[in-house]
């Protein structure tokens, strides 16, 4: 993996590095699409290998901000209660998206035809087997 280095991803990785020091901005908003757009990795290796590379500087960063008592905690804590949910529901998607049968279309709406019955709550109720089987198969 490593012989797939260049010299111009390090130099890539410094200026967003330096980028992010300076504004704060993201990595992932940044190292992201400039892997995939110019490197052409594919999108759900770039977005996991900025995860680790956030692994490593993020840390650090937290340390030297709480030190010196920069952030809201009481923010921070609004802004966990919806990322965190939001990122565990983004792999989810990523990975009904990877399944075989593509049940989702571009706009992310997963479809299920249930017309195996004659009675509208039996056809739903299997429908909501067959979701709950896609999302276990997904997980």
């Amino acid at each position: 993996m490593l012989a797939s280095l260049s010299p111009a991803q390090s130099v890539a990785g410094f200026v967003v590095g330096v980028a992010v020091g300076l504004t704060g901005v993201g990595g992932g908003a940044l190292l992201t699409p400039v892997m995939v757009l110019f490197f052409r990795v594919p999108a759900g290796v770039a977005v996991s290998s900025d995860l680790v590379v956030s692994l490593f500087i993020k840390p650090v960063g937290s340390a030297v901000h709480l030190r010196r008592g920069r952030p809201r905690l009481d923010i921070v804590r609004w802004l966990m209660a919806g990322s965190v949910p939001a990122a565990f529901t983004g792999v989810l998607l990523l990975r009904l998206l990877a399944l075989p049968d593509r049940r989702i279309g571009s706009d992310g709406v997963i479809t299920i035809k249930a017309m195996q019955y004659r009675s509208q709550a039996l056809n739903r109720a299997d429908a909501r087997r067959r979701l709950e089987a896609l999302i276990d198969a997904a997980c």
